[in-house]
């Protein structure tokens, strides 16, 4: 016959056996509860983070395209305003001529500066050109040149002129003041970049060499 007091335990043991379950199994839906809870927390952080980040990256990609903008509507060339080009071109020539006596045609004279030099080894004329941006509108270039004339070196202006840049506003760019203008294919080139020692007879009769 069973004692009182194993029946008690029995009770008791049978009595945990049922409540334990239920209990545990309440606890894991409050962890799962909370823990969901936390989840969504972290979630809604997560997120708020990443739309601040993409406002300010927005706003960085902004600014920096306001800055290009500004910087090429209110563009300047101004880098050599105060520090012009300088460049001097010795124009070293052997010259030997097909014909001994230049060609001429009847009724034109050929002016000074289209007649032909001596043969031989010799310095042509000597350039000197400084030149320079003036603000964001003009380039202005000036070019002196020392001739040989009468046995005496002599200096003069061969080109002082302004141009205008592109994109200052006119549909086509000016140049004023004297320069070698651009009349057929050699008058605007100096007399160093030529390829033979004296320029096409048209060229000397009709223009001076150069006009």
């Amino acid at each position: 016959m069973m004692s009182k007091y194993t029946l008690r335990c029995l009770v008791a043991v049978i009595g945990l056996m049922a409540f334990g379950p239920t209990h545990a199994q309440e606890d894991v839906n409050e962890l799962r509860q909370a823990l969901d809870e936390l989840r969504n927390q972290y979630e809604q952080r997560i997120s708020d983070l990443e739309k601040k980040l993409d406002t300010a990256i927005e706003s960085k990609a902004a600014a920096k395209t306001s800055m290009t903008v500004e910087s090429q509507g209110g563009r300047s060339v101004r880098g050599n305003e105060f520090n012009p080009s300088i460049g001097i071109i010795l124009n070293g020539q052997f010259k030997e001529f097909s014909q001994r006596t230049a060609p001429e045609l009847t009724g034109f004279a050929i002016g000074e500066e289209g007649e032909r030099g001596t043969g031989g080894l010799g310095l042509d004329h000597t350039e000197i050109n400084f030149s320079a941006s003036i603000d964001d509108k003009f380039y202005g270039s000036l070019t002196y040149a020392l001739v040989e004339e009468g046995g005496a070196i002599v200096t003069e202006v061969e080109e002082a002129y302004i141009q205008t840049l592109p994109g200052a506003g006119a549909p086509a760019q000016f140049k004023f003041g004297k320069a070698l203008w651009t009349l057929g294919y050699l008058n605007e080139q100096h007399a160093h970049t030529d390829d033979f020692a004296d320029r096409p007879l048209p060229y000397r009769i009709y223009l001076n060499g150069g006009f």
